[in-house]
This record gives C-alpha cells, sequence and structure tokens, in this order.
C-alpha cells in the first residue's frame, strides 16, 4: 500500500513530501492507494480501478470513476485520502524519466487535472499493464521503488513516453502566472527548479521573497534539509542527465548553471556516486 511515511511540514494543510525527492526511480502500486495532502517534484499519474475515489489537486475535487485518470504534475498538491479503500494504480515518474514532457511543459501547467476520455485513459491502461509485466516492486520503508532488468529499460521509457504523450495531447496547458501560492515552500521549490541555471545566491533570493537574507536561510535549510548550494547543484547535476543533447561535459556544465568545472565534477559525484567522466564512458549518456 502506498502510504507516505516522512514529511517537511508547511502547514496543517499540506507538505512537501521530502523522502520522494532523493528517490530518482519510477514506483508503480496497484493497491487502496491513500495520501494526506502533499506534493513533489515528480509527475503522478493515479489510473482508477474503482469507481467513488475523491481526489483533489490544487483544491479541486472529484469523485472519480472506474476508468478515470488524475494527472498530477510537478508540485501539485494533491492528496486522495481513501476511506473506501477503493483500487488504484498510483505511478510516481521522476522527471529525470519523462525529459521530453518536461522540456515541452516548460513554465507552463496543465489547465485540468482529471482526464475522462475513454480512448485516453484505456490507452494509459495498456501502457501501464505492459510496464507491470516487465517490472517488479521493492516496497521497503522510504524506499518505494519499482525496478526492472537492463534489456527492459527502453520499453518502459518508451511507454512512459507514450504515456506523457498521451498527456500532452488530451489535456491543454496554460502558462504559469506570476500569482504567489499561499505556500512558501511551494514557491521557493518552484523557483529554483525554473531559475536553477541562473547565478542565484541567498541575498537575490531572500530579496526575490521579502526576506531578510539569515531568514531566508533557515528557511531553505528547513524545506531542503541541507544548503541552498548543494540543493541548486542537485538540481544542476539532474538537469544534466536529463539533457539528451550531444554536448561535452564543459559545454552542459555551463549550460545548466555551473562556473566552475571544479564545483560541476564534485557535484557529479556527490549526486550519482562517479564521476562524470566515468558515467559518460558507462551510460553513454552525457
Amino acid at each position: 500500500m502506498r502510504q507516505i511515511l516522512l514529511y517537511c511540514e508547511v502547514d496543517m494543510y499540506e507538505t512537501f513530501e521530502k523522502y520522494r525527492e532523493s528517490i530518482e526511480r519510477l514506483y508503480i502500486s496497484e493497491n487502496k492507494n491513500f495520501c494526506q495532502p502533499h506534493f513533489h517534484r515528480h509527475v503522478e499519474i493515479l489510473y482508477v480501478l474503482e469507481s467513488g475515489l475523491l481526489v483533489t489537486v490544487n483544491g479541486k475535487s472529484k469523485l472519480m470513476q472506474e476508468g478515470e485518470v488524475a494527472v498530477i504534475d510537478s508540485f501539485d498538491t494533491h492528496s486522495y485520502t481513501n476511506p473506501q479503500q477503493l483500487r488504484s494504480i498510483s505511478i510516481v515518474i521522476p522527471v529525470s524519466l519523462c525529459p521530453a514532457y518536461k522540456e515541452r511543459t516548460k513554465r507552463m501547467k496543465l489547465a485540468a487535472n482529471f482526464l475522462t476520455d475513454t480512448e485516453a485513459c484505456d490507452e494509459m491502461l495498456c501502457l501501464i499493464r505492459l510496464m507491470q509485466k516487465h517490472t517488479y516492486n521493492i516496497d521497503e520503508p522510504l524506499y518505494l521503488t519499482t525496478h526492472y532488468s537492463h534489456a527492459d529499460e527502453a520499453f518502459i521509457l518508451g511507454c512512459l513516453a507514450t504515456i506523457m504523450g498521451i498527456v500532452l495531447r488530451s489535456i491543454p496547458f496554460v502558462k504559469r502566472n506570476d500569482e504567489k501560492d499561499e505556500n512558501l515552500t511551494k514557491n521557493i521549490l518552484i523557483y529554483l527548479d525554473e531559475h536553477y541555471s541562473e547565478d542565484l545566491s541567498l541575498d537575490s533570493l531572500a530579496d526575490h521573497f521579502g526576506y531578510s537574507k539569515y531568514y531566508f536561510s533557515r528557511i531553505c535549510q528547513k524545506i531542503l534539509d541541507s544548503s541552498l548550494t548543494k540543493y541548486l547543484n542537485k538540481i544542476r547535476i539532474l538537469k544534466i542527465l536529463e539533457d539528451k543533447n550531444n554536448k561535452t561535459l564543459t559545454e552542459l556544465a555551463t549550460k545548466h548553471g555551473f562556473t566552475n568545472m571544479r564545483t560541476f565534477q564534485r557535484a557529479f559525484k556527490d549526486v550519482t556516486g562517479i564521476t562524470a567522466s566515468a558515467y559518460k564512458a558507462n551510460k553513454f549518456i552525457l
């Protein structure tokens, strides 16, 4: 069962699912899924198997019917408490696994979060069943992940790309406005995700959000559970891993906000556990 186990508290209504941010792996859960109001950077697809599941996304609720889908984008606040213990399929997709979708929707947001078109939903279920056939789960506390063989990797990524293609085809996107959400945590995370490649500092961010540098530093430490610099460097490395352009390491580092190659090399090893050159040699991605 997909039960949320660890959060960073924000207010009494919604939380940042901090533990999920540290897991860059797919997770497919077919169960009596439920969750309290929360948000994360990953994309989530919820396919409803039994009618009557109340799903809320960004304050809008829908009593969902069998065969309908909720699409939860990065940082969308969502919940489905599920007191009736209805079955659904929850798919948590790290943004590194859907780079084309994220590139197409940069600084945009879904015009709607609920998909009811029968053909589109049926196509999604077909793809989900194909993925389930070639994957297995590890359901350890704080490490809910779905695994697949190296031989199936391209197949699984293709299924995910097609699912997100159905979303792009079926739901319009609108430009994200600049109105600030009441949730400061969400505002900060979205801003860092959109401006990560810029020369950001505590001073500039504190000024942008209207706080003193020292108070804002404490806020960031509580939200990010690390220094601002370390968090930004992690985002930059993840963006580099998502970048499929055929560029050199230096070009990629510069494009994604690193001004010093030594800093880039150190950050890359901190995030991935190996050096950038070793990753390139073994994965043929960079």
